[in-house]
């Protein structure tokens, strides 16, 4: 709902530039792991076009009735579940 609301405020012009550096980035998994029976995080490195190294983060999930859901990272606590905890 969320991204549908943000992606609606865009001009086209914004659009095709936001989805150009999307298609340009290359994505790669580096790992999962499992905090309890509710919490998982996803690494992952992104290498933007012209980039020499690769960027790294986390993303926060949270089972919820049964599956699995990204929290996006401005609902997330800071200091409370982030990389090495």
């Amino acid at each position: 709902m969320m991204m549908t609301n943000m992606m609606g405020a865009m001009s086209k012009a914004e659009f095709e530039k936001m989805l150009q550096g999307h298609r340009a980035t290359r994505y790669q998994i580096r790992g999962t792991r499992k905090k309890g029976k509710n919490l998982a995080f996803l690494k992952v490195a992104a290498r933007l076009p012209g980039q020499t190294k690769a960027q790294a983060g986390e993303l926060l999930f949270v089972r919820e009735n049964g599956e699995w859901k990204l929290v996006p990272p401005q609902f997330q606590r800071p200091g409370s579940a982030g990389p090495g905890r």
